[in-house]
């Protein structure tokens, strides 16, 4: 009986090794040790390709060598700092890595120093994964490295047996989680020969000499006792343990140790077998479901992915396609059939798909692997599922292809506008160039002014799709020598017509220009954001409008506002044109007021406007109101469109560019911009934006 429960747990260990290496391997984590007698790290094929360095082992000053030149001082300060015994031994680091092909990769890792008894570190252990694309994204997503990190505690503190190290003198220098609930002792209480004390006195002798011999013989270890568990039972237990090298030298024992009544009979085998596996499943940080049969019922689903369905775990146990009608016509149940039918995995990217969550159809974005399961005949009986939500990185991409087709669309309808203008100017120019011949005695001065005039609207005429900027200069030119026209005395009543109509449509096409150049800068906006005081940008704004303010004996009133993460001009332009506009449209015999308020508010509160706000950075709700004309409610969003304009020129100037450019503000700052009004009453702006600075890196 002995012999058969034995070789049934190396089985069972073995295959939970492989599911644990092919879950980690999924998930895309690395492992390491590093041996501080030594001053060696022992690393897996994961950690030797993100490290472009190929080699199971690899001193430390090597590996130093291996990292990015500003951050090796600082990794190997905080590993020196590490080392000193503090009430928490885990902690987290980014470093990046230089690669071959001078391309750079950004590593997060995770580590934990272990301590004997006495408070001296012995070796760290850690984990380390690619975040390259995180950071390449504007993408760190603090919420998966959180789930990453659990599930290194599940590995190393939460594995389904006891498991247990030795130095080469036979002491206990580890043990694990489980090991500490079981006996009911402490971690330090079972290190170097404290593990005796939770056996029966009669069998710690026969267990102690059957363990020295062992580690004296340098052979496995196998034995069976008796001891009593943290409920007081009386169990027996088996404890195997099998030497381990560095460098082909000795370093101690590692192994585990079970209680052998939960595997007495070959379905309780199974069963453990099984809650290992789901075990792992459930405690994944990434959505994973197991899908068994041709018909793909599940199975087993963990709570990533209930919440990435939208579905309730009730769905355990139905076909999928009835779980998730929405599926039909989409390609994702044919995808599933044909790996079934092939054996053969399947991977996409960035794949979208429909689901029904919260009673509403909404489009996400994917990465998944329908990976294939095989039983013991090779045949396929059940298929992995593993997903990833990306649709926020991927929404952004297309968003930011949105853009620059918009920016197209605008630069395409400028050169139109461009091209009307131009044709206006040339029938302009024939009619002054009528008017310059019947005015033959017109001075030398007047002259070279009408030659500098046709000059300039020949080179309009030339550049027409030349890009916006360059067409300020003449623009300017054609404003100077209209107006030296328009003084001249001896222009007639029909020419003072046709030279007014010229400066006009000039000072539109150039405020028009202006506010374009100023749009396509926001659209490629790369200013670096700094902390932003918002009081003082709005106090400056109040004192270039003091004239303004005075002449319409208008109220401002404004409350604290906050210092966020930002670009200091662009905010300046937002509250500039915000409160420009409260004292353009003001209501005739209302004494104008101005209120502008903040308030910090949670994510929850976001929902109706941002569906996935910045995970670490506060947000705050900031009101710009006044009493002035107000708007009807159907041009709520219009009034946001570059050259939208309610109101004509002659009583409220302007480009109809101001708000489109508060609007492309708010964006570029991960922001929301919306607007309530009301016809007679005003109207109030209200602005969303987050602060950035509130993300730091502490050790765990």
């Amino acid at each position: 009986m002995e012999k058969d429960i034995r070789a049934g747990n190396t089985s069972l260990d073995h295959t939970g090794q492989e599911r644990l290496q092919a879950a980690l391997t999924l998930a895309g984590i690395g492992t390491w040790e590093l041996d501080l007698s030594r001053s060696v790290l022992s690393w897996d094929a994961r950690c030797q390709v993100l490290f472009a360095y190929d080699g199971d082992t690899i001193p430390y000053d090597r590996f130093l060598s291996l990292l990015h030149v500003d951050d090796a001082d600082a990794i190997d300060e905080t590993l020196q700092r590490m080392l000193r015994p503090m009430p928490k031994g885990r902690y987290e680091m980014r470093y990046r890595v230089p690669l071959p092909d001078e391309q750079i990769r950004w590593i997060q890792s995770r580590v934990k120093v272990y301590f004997d008894t006495d408070g001296t570190p012995q070796y760290l252990q850690g984990t380390v994964q690619d975040i390259t694309h995180f950071i390449q994204d504007h993408e760190v997503t603090a919420h998966i490295t959180q789930q990453y990190e659990e599930l290194f505690r599940n590995v190393t503190n939460s594995a389904p047996t006891g498991l247990w190290l030795s130095d080469a003198a036979g002491k206990l220098t580890y043990v694990n989680k489980i090991l500490t609930e079981w006996t009911g002792l402490s971690y330090n209480e079972l290190l170097g020969d404290g593990w005796l004390t939770a056996l029966l006195p009669d069998d710690r002798d026969a267990s102690i000499r059957a363990f020295q011999k062992a580690v004296d013989a340098r052979t496995q270890y196998d034995v069976l006792f008796r001891l009593r568990n943290a409920k007081g039972d009386v169990v027996w237990c088996r404890a195997v343990g099998n030497p381990y090298y560095h460098d082909a030298e000795y370093a101690g024992h590692a192994g585990y140790c079970m209680d052998i009544h939960a595997l007495a009979t070959a379905s309780n085998e199974l069963r453990i077998s099984e809650a290992r596996f789901r075990g792992l499943i459930e405690g994944a940080p990434v959505a994973m479901a197991i899908l068994v049969g041709r018909d793909l019922v599940i199975d087993l689903s963990n709570d990533a992915m209930i919440r990435l369905w939208g579905k309730g775990k009730s769905i355990v146990g139905k076909r999928l396609r009835d779980a998730l009608p929405e599926l039909e016509g989409q390609p994702f149940l044919q995808l599933l059939d044909e790996v079934y039918t092939t054996g053969v995995a399947h991977h996409s990217k960035e794949a979208q798909a429909n689901l029904v969550v919260d009673g509403m159809l909404r489009t996400f974005y994917f990465n998944f692997t329908y990976q294939p399961l095989f039983d013991t005949a090779g045949q396929v009986y059940a298929i992995l599922d593993v997903a990833t939500d990306v649709t926020e990185q991927t929404q952004a991409k297309k968003l930011q292809e949105r853009t620059e087709a918009e920016l197209r669309a605008l630069q395409s309808d400028l050169q139109q506008q461009i091209q009307q203008r131009t044709e206006e100017l040339a029938v302009s120019n024939e009619e002054l160039q009528a008017t310059n011949e019947e005015l033959a005695s017109t001075n030398e001065e007047l002259e070279e002014a009408n030659r500098s005039l046709v000059h300039s609207n020949t080179e309009l005429e030339q550049y027409a799709y030349v890009a916006s900027h360059d067409l300020q200069e003449p623009l300017r030119k054609i404003r100077m020598f209209s107006s030296m026209l328009n003084t001249h005395a001896g222009l007639s009543a029909e020419s003072h017509r046709v030279v007014a109509k010229i400066e006009q449509s000039s000072e539109r096409m150039s405020l028009l220009i202006q506010g374009l150049l100023d749009f396509s800068r926001l659209l490629k906006s790369e200013s670096r954001m700094v902390p932003v005081d918002l009081n003082k940008i709005v106090a400056d704004i109040i004192t270039d409008f003091e004239l303004t303010i005075t002449e319409k004996q208008a109220a401002i009133r404004v409350a604290a506002l906050p210092v966020i993460e930002a670009v200091n001009l662009q905010m300046n332009q937002l509250f500039y044109n915000l409160i420009s506009n409260a004292l353009k449209f003001t209501s005739s015999g209302t004494t104008p007021t101005i209120d502008i308020r903040s308030e910090r508010v949670n994510h929850q509160s976001l929902q109706p406007y941002i569906t996935s706000p910045l995970l670490f950075a506060n947000y705050y709700h900031i009101t710009v109101a006044d009493n002035g004309i107000g708007l009807e409610d159907k041009y709520a969003e219009q009034i946001f469109e570059v050259f939208k304009r309610l109101h004509g020129r002659e009583i409220y100037p302007g480009s109809g560019i101001g708000l489109a450019l508060c609007r492309r503000i708010v964006n570029n700052h991960g922001g929301v911009i919306y607007v309530e009004s009301h016809v007679g009453k005003g109207t109030t702006f209200h602005l969303l934006l987050p602060d950035r600075n509130n993300n730091p890196q502490s050790p765990e």
